[in-house]
């Protein structure tokens, strides 16, 4: 492998985009680049001319074409969340040139950026390093005495907000004896509990019901957390990937997740529930379309009796059976696949 090779993140040490990136450097041996938090760095790319660069993130048009002249070839691992349209020259580059290939993280991505006329190479899932998620001495203070439902929003969009809105939905459904015994754990970006608590108390929850965190965890502290609770709630309404699902059955602990692209590509009934979807929209933010998969709130209520019914009985099996399925996205294996690319473009 050659020592010119660069691996460029997307986005700040905040975002799973980087934690990828990150891995992928390690199991190939290369250099990483942020190019918001490390500019010169990036900007030296377009002198010395790496053999590739493997671009990490959401599908950034004019980043792709800077760092197509920047290099010889690129291959742009990239993540979509709806039907994104592609601007002409990157149409040209990834189907008309050895200059740009695209990978995606799910067979979902690949049939969006397909369906957009963008030619895509292949599928590579994300993966997590094993390592990084071994039991430490870490507590985190939750009740004790309750079954402990989590859902974590590393950050409040729309889809996301949406998605913790359906959740309290469907949970204001269950029957009153299920919801005493259990309690909701939210998990939300810094400075965000003040909404979600005016929409839990708009919905008529009781203060006892539901506990939000919204201070600053570290990475070892989210494993934490998802090792400490008992059922781990996908809140988003869409997802390229869904790496904190991954995060979660790695962590043994069970999911509920929608019945759709991508997260049945990654969960089996084995180790999740999949709720039903109710219908798809697309809706712009920002600048972005995303293709939101709205749950039926009566399967999702009906899951989430199934889901707490079960991790009562048999917490332990099912302990065992997430972390099994989670080997399976081990980060050294799969980004592995990248180096045999590599070799064959």
């Amino acid at each position: 492998m050659r020592s010119t090779l660069g691996v460029v993140a997307a986005s700040q040490k905040s975002h799973g985009f980087y934690y990828v990136a990150q891995e992928i450097s390690r199991t190939l041996g290369i250099p990483l680049v942020d190019p918001t938090a490390d500019k010169l760095k990036y900007l030296t790319l377009f002198l010395t001319r790496p053999s590739f660069i493997i671009s990490v993130g959401t599908l950034s048009p004019k980043k792709l074409i800077a760092l197509s002249i920047a290099s010889k070839r690129v291959i742009a691992y990239i993540a979509v969340e709806g039907p994104f349209p592609i601007p002409n020259p990157l149409l040209w580059l990834a189907n008309n040139t050895n200059r740009l290939f695209v990978v995606a993280p799910s067979n979902y991505v690949k049939r969006e950026l397909s369906s957009s006329g963008l030619k895509v190479l292949g599928v590579i899932p994300h993966g997590i390093n094993l390592n990084e998620v071994r039991p430490t001495n870490l507590k985190v203070d939750l009740p004790p005495d309750k079954l402990k439902i989590l859902t974590v929003a590393a950050s409040l969009q729309r889809r996301k907000f949406l998605g913790i809105y359906y959740l309290l939905r469907a949970w204001s459904k269950l029957p009153q004896d299920i919801k005493k015994d259990s309690i909701l754990i939210l998990k939300v970006s810094s400075g965000t509990a003040k909404y979600i608590s005016k929409l839990a108390e708009s919905l008529g929850f009781r203060s006892n019901e539901y506990m939000i965190l919204d201070t600053h965890f570290t990475r070892d502290e989210i494993f934490t957390l998802y090792r400490s609770s008992d059922l781990y709630v996908h809140p988003t309404l869409s997802d390229g990937f869904g790496l904190p699902v991954i995060e979660s059955l790695i962590c043994g602990t069970p999911v509920v997740v929608m019945n759709a692209e991508p997260w049945n590509e990654i969960v089996s009934k084995e180790v999740g529930w999949l709720v039903r979807v109710s219908k798809e929209v697309i809706e712009w933010e920002g600048n972005l379309p995303y293709r939101l998969k709205i749950p039926d709130l009566d399967d999702f209520s009906e899951k989430l009796i199934n889901a707490i019914g079960y991790c009562k009985r048999d917490r332990e099996i099912l302990r065992e059976k997430c972390i099994a399925h989670a080997q399976a996205f081990d980060a050294r294996k799969l980004y592995k696949n990248f180096k045999k690319l590599i070799e064959c473009v």
